[in-house]
């Protein structure tokens, strides 16, 4: 007797590819069958990306879809897999830059909304601690003010002239609302180094940077995208 899952697998495959297997060959009248979940399967997916990726298909406009039909037939969701987790490879699916940016950006925005935060544990002296860019931060570089291209697509539904080179974010949860805080390149080395858990003196030593940067890399408000893992202990210290 085949494994269940193997059936699955199979059954989500015969869907995709709008073929018939050998194991449904005995039923009759299967394939008619099998469109009526291909419909559905196809439907609940695309529909999954557009709302996750709500402003990139305002962009795109009715292109999206045709789009979203071709990305569930290229990546096969992964078995169980839950519909609110599809669509990571999306952004690198598109080949509109612009749209590529976007669809980075509100998956970001959806994955720091639903991370985790580690709960904190009591801190060491400041000298016997790492620092490190919260797991639930994400860092955003860009060739596209992509920010002010997502609230203006938001409140207009338009776009006009999109201003071209580098911005640098960071993208998290404030108060539990999800938001896209502009940084200047320097600060984002800073929080790109800090991806790895760094003493304050190793960051010293790995990367030049002036007094200010430091000041607001460190001060009240940035602290709250930080980690600190004390040496002496396995868990981390969240500083919120």
């Amino acid at each position: 007797m085949r494994d269940d899952i193997d059936l699955q697998l199979e059954f989500v495959n015969s869907m995709l590819t709008q073929t018939v297997s050998d194991s449904f060959v005995d039923v009759s009248d299967m394939d008619a069958r099998l469109e009526v979940y291909r419909r559905n399967f196809m439907q609940g997916h695309c529909n999954a990306l557009q709302k996750t990726f709500t402003v990139t298909a305002q962009y795109l406009g009715d292109v999206f879809t045709s789009l979203a039909v071709a990305y569930v037939c290229q990546y096969r969701p992964k078995a169980g897999q839950l519909l609110s987790t599809y669509g990571e490879s999306f952004p690198l699916f598109l080949q509109d830059p612009i749209a590529t940016e976007l669809a980075r950006l509100e998956w970001d925005l959806k994955s720091v909304a639903i991370a985790a935060v580690d709960e904190g544990q009591e801190c060491v002296e400041p000298d016997q601690v790492y620092w490190q860019l919260r797991s639930d931060v994400r860092l955003f570089q860009s060739d596209y003010n992509v920010r002010e291209v997502y609230r203006t697509l938001k409140i207009k539904g338009a776009i006009g002239r999109i201003e071209m080179k580098q911005f640098y974010y960071l993208v998290w949860c404030k108060d539990e609302v999800p938001i896209i805080q502009s940084i200047s390149q320097e600060e984002y080395r800073v929080f790109d180094f800090l991806r790895s858990p760094s003493l304050l003196g190793e960051i010293f030593d790995n990367l030049t940077f002036s007094k200010e940067i430091f000041v607001k890399v460190f001060n009240i408000n940035f602290l709250k995208v930080l980690d600190v893992n004390a040496i002496h202990h396995s868990e981390k210290c969240s500083i919120v």
